[in-house]
């Protein structure tokens, strides 16, 4: 008897989120029950939070709390809304130049200020000025993508905007900033496999080039260390595991609280406001968030699974989860009645398998809120207010 693997026909959110949960919260449990990466940079020190039989089971229960929160919240979300949105936005020849040059002129000015650190991958910057200047620059960033990627105009105007982006892109990978060029190349790639799906093509070369993709980096980075290529497994588990590294903590360091006033996540929210308003924005924010949890992240990276329990609790996490799903799962109707512009769905779900998962909670909501929500909404006015003359 044959087995035979399907494909799925569509990538959605609920399949990104699933992949988040595995790739993120499952396969650093595994790896920590093994002898498979002993000896190598950071594992030792990794093992030192191995998890006892109690709080494997507890780990395990709150993440599957959290993989049933979302679904049903995506469930109601979809079934009991009325989702409206623009299901095209448009720019003419001369509002989309009057967006494109003040924007080009923008993010040329911190390339400018920032060329100093170009391509040293962020060992050069400073913690409060350039480390605030990069997190401007990489809001631009995602919104020439969005304006690129999602925006109807002309060919030329698109292209502009492309090649903005992606001399963005590069200079961020040059100062260290992945995240913000991983979530464009995942919206690209969710867009061309579903494209694919509807159209009857082969889908499988469609998984092949992301695995490759991954497999090659992993490769380049074991050679750039001078490491054997049989420890690709450990570069190809490096960025679950490292942010493991707070989960794991956390669970040994901590008496998980069924509710809690989420004070992190409320201060995070003054986020928001853009760091060119408020310089000492960064300062402020880390002398606010103060003790909420205790935790070891010594690459910077927070599980979602300590952004979630650690500042909302057992049963209040679980209700964020929920909304949260429940977000994406208005989306996702919008999506499938055409009522949506489909590349902003895509915009939306890109953030969901690596940034939600590996940032703390104000980082993914900013992006939302900002880059893809207030963008949009400004966009669409723009066009309004000037619908008859540009």
């Amino acid at each position: 008897m044959k087995l035979k693997f399907h494909l799925p026909k569509e990538i959605n959110h609920k399949g990104l989120f699933l992949f988040g949960v595995f790739f993120y919260l499952i396969t650093p449990l595994i790896v920590l029950q093994t002898d498979l990466l002993d000896g190598l940079p950071g594992i030792d020190g990794w093992k030192d939070y191995r998890l006892n039989t109690t709080h494997v089971l507890l780990y395990l229960f709150l993440v599957l709390e959290m993989v049933i929160c979302f679904f049903l919240g995506s469930y109601f979300g979809a079934k009991y809304t009325t989702p409206n949105f623009p299901t095209t936005l448009k720019l003419g020849n001369l509002s989309s130049k009057i967006v494109l040059i003040p924007t080009a002129l923008f993010i040329g000015y911190f390339i400018f200020k920032l060329r100093g650190n170009a391509f040293q991958g962020g060992a050069g910057l400073e913690m409060n000025e350039d480390d605030r200047l990069q997190g401007i620059l990489s809001t631009c960033g995602l919104l020439t993508f969005y304006l690129h990627f999602a925006i109807d105009q002309s060919k030329y105007s698109r292209m502009s905007f492309m090649i903005l982006f992606l001399v963005t892109g590069i200079f961020l990978l040059g100062l260290g900033g992945r995240m913000y060029v991983i979530i464009p190349a995942v919206a690209y790639f969710i867009r061309a496999y579903n494209n694919a799906a509807l159209k009857g093509k082969p889908l499988f070369p469609y998984i092949v080039i992301p695995v490759v993709g991954a497999v090659s980096a992993s490769a380049l980075g074991a050679i750039r260390l001078g490491e054997k290529l049989d420890k690709l497994t450990y570069f190809l588990l490096a960025e679950p595991i490292f942010t493991s590294y707070s989960s794991f903590s956390f669970l040994h360091l901590n008496k998980i609280e069924l509710a809690k006033i989420p004070n992190n996540f409320l201060i995070s929210l003054l986020n928001f406001i853009p760091s060119l308003i408020w310089p000492g924005k960064g300062d402020v924010l880390r002398d606010l968030t103060g003790t909420w949890a205790k935790y070891d992240n010594p690459l910077g990276a927070l599980s979602i699974f300590v952004s979630i329990y650690g500042d909302f609790g057992v049963v209040l996490g679980g209700v964020f989860i929920f909304f949260f799903g429940a977000f994406f799962g208005y989306l996702y109707k919008a999506f499938k009645t055409n009522k949506i512009n489909k590349n902003l769905y895509y915009c939306f779900c890109a953030v969901l398998p690596f940034c939600f998962f590996r940032d703390p909670i104000g980082i993914p909501i900013k992006i939302f809120v900002t880059s893809f929500g207030i963008i949009p909404v400004a966009l669409e006015l723009f066009r309004q207010i000037f619908k008859k003359t540009v």
